[in-house]
């Protein structure tokens, strides 16, 4: 186990009024990633490269989430698993070097959304206790380099 991040001392619930103590951790797993990148040379001044890879989160999955009532809950805000696609340009003009580039990551997470409604009965689940939210992201950058020969 991973030496918490801040340990809280105990309190009483707002809506239970239970007694509570949270531990907040950071907990992180080892990850592998994968890259590959090309470049073809159209001409001597001017070419296209491409590259795929993976950026995967170390996040510990199916950590609690801090709305859940472990006593224990994993503070890290995301675990997606995302995937890398970019392109672009370079060329010369007189003295210069110029590359444009685009890259795209994306991917998706299915987060659960608990909801802690006192239940009428042990075998009776609370509407909405088991939904979840499924969370998509994308991140676009646009690359510019130049270079100037003297």
């Amino acid at each position: 186990m991973w030496p918490p991040v801040a340990d809280s001392e105990t309190f009483q619930g707002q809506s239970t009024g239970d007694t509570l103590k949270k531990t907040l951790v950071d907990e992180l797993e080892a990850v592998f990633n994968v890259g590959v990148g090309v470049e073809t040379r159209l001409t001597s001044k001017f070419s296209f490269f491409g590259s795929l890879g993976t950026n995967n989160s170390a996040a510990t999955k199916g950590a609690s989430l801090l709305l859940e009532s472990a006593p224990e809950t994993q503070i890290t805000t995301s675990d997606f698993d995302l995937l890398q696609i970019g392109g672009g340009a370079s060329f010369s003009v007189w003295n210069a070097d110029f590359a444009l580039g685009l890259i795209s990551e994306f991917g998706t997470q299915t987060v659960r959304r608990p909801i802690n409604l006192p239940t009428p009965s042990e075998e009776e689940v609370p509407a909405g206790q088991e939904e979840t939210a499924r969370i998509s992201v994308l991140h676009l950058r646009l690359t510019f380099g130049f270079s100037l020969h003297f």
